[in-house]
C-alpha cells in the first residue's frame, strides 16, 4: 500500500509539473500571436504607404495616404509589395523572438538547433504559390509559401475613385487570402505527417501545438492513473 501512496504522489507531481510547462507552452503562443510590427514608406505625408502584420502572419492593416494612388498602378503596386513583406517579416521576426524568450530554455535550444526531417520539402512547400483577391475584385494579389508577398495588381478602375482608405482594406483582404491559399499545402502535411516541416516560424509554432497535445493527452491518463490508484487506498 505504502508503494502505490509513492506511485500516486510522484504522478501528482509529474502532472502538476505538465501542467505548469502547458501552461506556459499556450502562455507563450498567446504571445507570439499577440506581437505586431509595422512598416511604412513615405515621400511625404499624403504619399505615406503603411502596413501592419500580426504574430499569425496576416496583415491586420494597410493604409495608403491621400495622394499614394496618383502615383500610378506599377509604382504603387512595387511599395505596397515592399512594405507588405517589411511587415510582415518583422512581424515574424518579433513572433518568434517573443515564442522562444516565453518557453523553457533547454527547449527552445532543442527547437532552436533542430532541422526540418525534409529540407527539399520545405524548399517546395516555401516556393508554393497563392493567389487572392478583394470581394469587389479590384486587387489580386500572390503570395510564397514561405510567407511574402510576390505581387499586387490594381484592375484599370481600382485607382480611379481616389478612396484610399478602402483601397488599403482592399489590399489586405486580398493579400492576406494569397498568403493562406499559399501556406494551405504546409499546414495540412504537418497536420497530417505530424513533423516539423513548416517554413521558418510556422515550424516552431507547430512544435508547441504539437506539444501542447501531448501534454494534454498525458495530463488525462496521469489524471486517470492517479485516481485508480486512489481508490487502491
Amino acid at each position: 500500500m505504502d508503494e502505490a501512496l509513492d506511485v500516486a504522489a510522484q504522478a501528482r507531481r509529474i502532472a502538476a509539473e505538465l501542467r505548469e510547462q502547458a501552461a506556459t507552452a499556450r502562455s507563450a503562443v498567446r504571445a507570439a500571436h499577440a506581437v505586431s510590427y509595422t512598416a511604412s514608406v513615405s515621400r511625404g505625408e499624403g504619399d505615406e504607404v503603411t502596413a501592419t502584420a500580426d504574430g499569425t502572419g496576416r496583415l491586420t492593416r494597410v493604409h495608403l495616404g491621400p495622394t499614394a494612388v496618383r502615383a500610378g498602378p506599377e509604382r504603387l503596386a512595387a511599395t505596397v509589395v515592399h512594405v507588405l513583406n517589411q511587415a510582415l517579416g518583422g512581424a515574424a521576426q518579433r513572433a518568434t523572438e517573443a515564442l522562444r524568450q516565453a518557453v523553457d530554455p533547454a527547449w527552445r535550444d532543442a527547437l532552436g538547433s533542430a532541422t526540418p526531417a525534409d529540407p527539399d520539402l520545405v524548399e517546395r512547400l516555401a516556393a508554393e504559390k497563392g493567389r487572392g483577391r478583394s470581394p469587389d475584385g479590384d486587387v489580386t494579389a500572390g503570395a510564397a509559401g514561405s510567407g511574402t508577398i510576390t505581387a499586387v495588381r490594381f484592375s484599370a478602375t481600382a485607382l480611379r475613385g481616389g478612396d484610399s482608405i478602402g483601397l488599403g482594406e482592399q489590399i489586405a483582404v486580398a493579400a492576406n487570402a494569397a498568403l493562406e491559399a499559399a501556406r494551405r499545402p504546409q499546414r495540412e502535411l504537418a497536420a497530417t505527417m505530424g513533423r516539423d516541416d513548416a517554413y521558418g516560424e510556422e515550424r516552431l509554432r507547430a512544435s508547441v501545438d504539437r506539444f501542447q497535445g501531448r501534454m494534454d493527452t498525458l495530463l488525462a491518463e496521469l489524471d486517470q492513473a492517479g485516481r485508480r490508484i486512489t481508490e487502491l487506498e
